[in-house]
């Protein structure tokens, strides 16, 4: 729970960064979504940059609430404050979409105060630690957190996210063969986190709430950093630590029991 409280804290604090950063202001991501993809106004190209961020931490906001509401019995956070921080990450995406930046300025900071009082330095220590796995993914899966710390650690941050999406691979290709006995690597080499999802679902997997929106941030990450595209998208540090801990998470969820 407490790590779910860092990672909205983070996405909260990733939004406000994004929407101020360098005089960023609502008229400008105004004008980024009028032009859309044709502009060749640096400044609208800039706003949109920017946009693209704060969106990719609300989409993660709503998954930590989600979060939220299903774990709220560990009363770090009362179910009251959960049901208003909802309203309020609704309310906030509503006004950014409307361009109400001003409102939206208000609501944030009616996000910010709901959030208890966290250890932050959590955020440097993040624990690696996890359950025991099948032995068949568990050396793969040591080797790559101890990658994933060091690209941590130098700051290459591109890097510890798509070993994220690496490692969540691993784990959900074993999961849906311990499930099934039906080895996608076999029968689907090549298939997608997207497509291991839907086939788990399709299985009556239970699966951690908000892995979609994460999956879809990581993929997002892959690409940009393999192919060629007219924008880069270079991930905060605030948003890998929470993509990494989503990470860990779900390993320990998926494999508690083992």
């Amino acid at each position: 729970m407490q790590e779910v409280i860092i990672r909205l804290r983070r996405d909260l604090k990733e939004i406000e960064d994004a929407l101020s950063a360098s005089g960023v202001r609502g008229a400008d991501l105004s004008k980024a979504k009028a032009k859309a993809h044709i502009t060749l106004d640096y400044k609208a190209q800039r706003a949109k940059y920017f946009m693209n961020r704060f969106s990719h931490a609300i989409i993660s906001a709503k998954s930590c609430v989600k979060e939220l509401e299903e774990q709220h019995k560990s009363m770090i956070m009362t179910q009251s404050n959960v049901s208003a921080m909802k309203e309020l990450v609704a309310r906030f995406e509503t006004e950014c979409n409307d361009s109400h930046f001003s409102n939206a300025e208000k609501t944030l900071k009616d996000m910010k105060s709901l959030l208890p009082k966290v250890d932050m330095q959590t955020t440097e220590k993040i624990a690696y630690d996890i359950p025991a796995l099948p032995n068949a993914i568990m050396l793969e899966v040591t080797e790559d957190l101890s990658e994933l710390k060091r690209c941590l650690d130098a700051n290459c941050l591109r890097s510890a996210i798509i070993l994220c999406g690496r490692i969540l691979e691993t784990i959900l290709h074993r999961k849906y063969y311990e499930h099934t006995n039906n080895d996608l690597l076999e029968t689907s080499p090549g298939i997608g986190l997207g497509k291991i999802i839907a086939k788990m679902s399709d299985a009556k997997i239970s699966l951690p709430v908000g892995l979609n929106e994460q999956i879809h941030l990581i993929n997002n990450v892959r690409i940009m950093s393999v192919h060629k595209k007219k924008r880069i998208f270079a991930p905060s540090k605030g948003q890998t630590q929470a993509i990494v801990l989503f990470t860990l998470d779900t390993v320990r969820t998926l494999f508690s029991g083992k």
